[in-house]
């Protein structure tokens, strides 16, 4: 089978584009997605405040699951804790 005429050519040769569209974008999105490193790390169930260079601090402990070496680590922590105002009333 062969297209006859300018018209089937067109109509195959957009076939034909967005099929292999279709087939680069699904092989990207599976990549992507079975190539995505997931964190595997074992965080402490207990946090330490001790008292250093003059101010508490506090200290928890991350180990890494994996064999190989953690390259690049970003935490971010938030503490929130209730402080009596002078008038009396509880802040956050």
């Amino acid at each position: 089978m062969a297209p006859v005429g300018p018209v089937a050519h067109v109509i195959v040769s957009l076939e034909l584009l967005g099929g292999m569209l279709l087939n680069a974008v699904a092989t990207g999105l599976v990549f992507a997605r079975f190539s995505r490193p997931k964190a595997r790390v074992i965080v402490s169930d207990r946090a330490l405040i001790r008292a250093e260079e003059g101010g508490p601090h506090l200290s928890i402990w991350i180990a890494n699951r994996r064999l190989s070496p953690i390259l690049s680590v970003s935490l971010e922590m938030s503490l929130a804790r209730l402080i009596v105002q002078p008038n009396g009333r509880l802040a956050r």
